[in-house]
């Protein structure tokens, strides 16, 4: 019989259960293959945003996404994409204003539709 390596997923989540079954899990964030996962309590991201993410992450089969009780974690290459998906949105999101013009510009036209009021 061939033995294969657990998928990362299953490595977070074992490593998460034995810190909290040796009741070190509040003081340091799990760990999964030595890196430190990303807990949704104090993320960039947010409490509920890491939350949803880590759902959706987990219902379309995403890898990166673990819960653990009410802790959502995600992996630091999944967050950064969570980080830089948010980014893109918001850019994409901001209207583009057109160029204000001056008071001098406004004076101006103050001046050519009659004078002030």
């Amino acid at each position: 019989m061939k033995h294969t390596s657990p998928p990362a997923e299953i490595k977070a989540a074992v490593a998460v259960l034995l810190r909290w079954l040796t009741d070190d899990s509040e003081s340091s964030p799990p760990e999964a293959d030595g890196t430190t996962l990303i807990s949704h309590r104090g993320s960039k991201l947010g409490n509920r945003r890491q939350a949803a993410i880590v759902r959706r992450r987990l219902a379309n089969g995403q890898s990166g996404a673990l819960i653990v009780g009410r802790n959502f974690y995600l992996t630091p290459d999944a967050y950064r994409e969570e980080l830089e998906a948010i980014s893109r949105e918001h850019v994409a999101s901001v209207p583009i204003e057109p160029s204000k013009s001056s008071i001098a510009d406004e004076l101006m036209s103050e001046l050519q539709r009659g004078g002030a009021r």
